[in-house]
């Protein structure tokens, strides 16, 4: 599989992570960790040479995640800003932080940028898991190649 084809369908499976219509997150997020976690005992030099690009391919999915979450709480936050600061603007008394707290959060707008976040978190978290199950496979994967070693060792 060339890297286009494998860019294509790590992105394809980045998008499906998100919560919309015909998306089931938590199908793909188990497809994908029994997949990558999936370890043949008789071909264990293959897995290892292998598993170093899975890692930083999964990896660099976790990162764009991230630098999906950190954009959805920027906009969250621009959004309070330019909502307090109308609301100071328009006001003729001085309102408390709890009166502003409110007038934000009811703002028709408000669920859309809380969502994106809590969507966005919880995808980062996702690929974070997978993330570490690769790291974890690795240490099987040593610990299996050793064993290994230490059979033969025992038959020659």
């Amino acid at each position: 599989m060339s890297y286009k084809e494998k860019a294509t369908q790590l992105m394809a499976m980045y998008d499906n992570l998100t919560e919309e219509e015909g998306n089931n997150p938590l199908e793909e997020l188990c497809k994908a960790g029994e997949e990558v976690v999936k370890i043949n005992k008789h071909q264990l030099n293959e897995e290892m040479e292998s598993h170093a690009a899975v890692y930083t391919y999964f990896h660099g999915l976790m990162a764009l995640a991230k630098t999906d979450l950190d954009l959805a709480h920027f906009e969250h936050e621009q959004f309070e800003a330019r909502e307090r600061t109308n609301t100071i603007n328009s006001s003729r008394v001085k309102l408390t932080v709890t009166a502003l707290d409110s007038v934000v959060k009811s703002n028709p707008n408000y669920p859309t940028y809380i969502k994106k976040v809590i969507f966005a978190e919880k995808k980062y978290i996702m690929l974070k898991g997978l993330v570490n199950g690769l790291a974890q496979k690795k240490d099987l994967l040593v610990q299996l190649s050793s064993n290994n070693r230490a059979e033969t060792k025992l038959y020659t």
